[in-house]
């Protein structure tokens, strides 16, 4: 049986038409590095091309309460579009705890998008 579809570069995430072997991009391999784990591959997939993928990457990092993606989740709550900046808010907040995060999430609350301010507003009812 020969399996089509698109496959993403591990590296450079770029398309490829085969699921093994060298990038078309970058020509490095698209596999995912030997010893890389589920969250390894979680925080690889924050930075996704597809946006559904990025959302819940983010999503179960929270529900995990998965430590090592504290630093990716922060960059996502100051750089992504705004849906997925308040997913990663929401499970930051699951992560590090609202306390930790106050000052963040009062900025938040006066500077974000709606739907992150609306987050942040949220973590700080429920924390107090």
């Amino acid at each position: 049986m020969v399996r089509t579809g698109t496959y993403f570069c591990w590296h450079c995430y770029a398309r490829n038409p085969h699921e093994r072997g060298a990038c078309v991009v970058c020509g490095r391999p698209i596999e995912r590095p030997a010893g890389a784990s589920y969250t390894d591959e979680l925080i690889w997939a924050l930075d996704h091309p597809l946006a559904g993928r990025q959302m819940i990457a983010a999503q179960v990092l929270g529900q995990r309460r998965e430590v090592s993606a504290e630093q990716p989740l922060r960059r996502l709550v100051r750089e992504a579009d705004p849906y997925l900046a308040a997913e990663a808010l929401h499970s930051l907040t699951l992560i590090v705890g609202v306390q930790r995060l106050s000052g963040l999430l009062e900025e938040l609350v006066r500077t974000g998008a709606p739907a992150v301010s609306h987050v942040a507003r949220q973590a700080l009812a429920a924390g107090s």
